[in-house]
């Protein structure tokens, strides 16, 4: 444990990083005058991208838990960018889905998160920016395991 170094960390660079993007893509938001956080859009993109889905389906496929979830989807309903609809077959179970102003914001919200990403990886090259992926990849299976 004597050689550890935080600052060398890949998890301590990788959680910094994680960081640093929401901030740059709230700020984003903020820019384009869109009432957004970071956390909201990927609940958003990922109805836009899957269609409807239940809650814990929506929650799996973010790697949050449900209560956060539960969170967001209330604010994003107030917002009216969402909507739960009740399975006909079991009133128990709803799924959630963007409501016809959820789907007009995600070409804003892509053309926000784009701009972030084109700043955060300014000076990387196309390859560098693949292998970066893929190794974060490897390390979200890894840890998914």
């Amino acid at each position: 444990m004597e050689d550890f170094v935080l600052d060398q960390s890949v998890g301590y660079t990788l959680n910094i990083v994680a960081t640093l993007l929401k901030r740059e893509l709230n700020e984003e938001f903020q820019r384009a005058g869109i009432d957004l956080l970071a956390e909201q859009w990927a609940l958003l993109y990922r109805l836009h991208e899957r269609g409807s889905l239940n809650q814990q389906e929506l929650a799996a496929s973010l790697s949050r838990d449900n209560g956060s979830v539960t969170r967001t989807v209330a604010v994003l309903e107030g917002k009216q960018l969402l909507q739960r609809r009740q399975v006909a077959t079991d009133r128990r179970h709803r799924y959630l889905s963007l409501t016809p102003a959820g789907q007009e914001l995600v070409p804003r919200l892509i053309a926000c998160a784009q701009r972030g990403l084109q700043r955060a990886t300014a000076g990387l090259t196309p390859q560098e920016v693949t292998q970066l992926n893929h190794l974060v990849l490897k390390m979200t299976h890894n840890l998914n395991q």
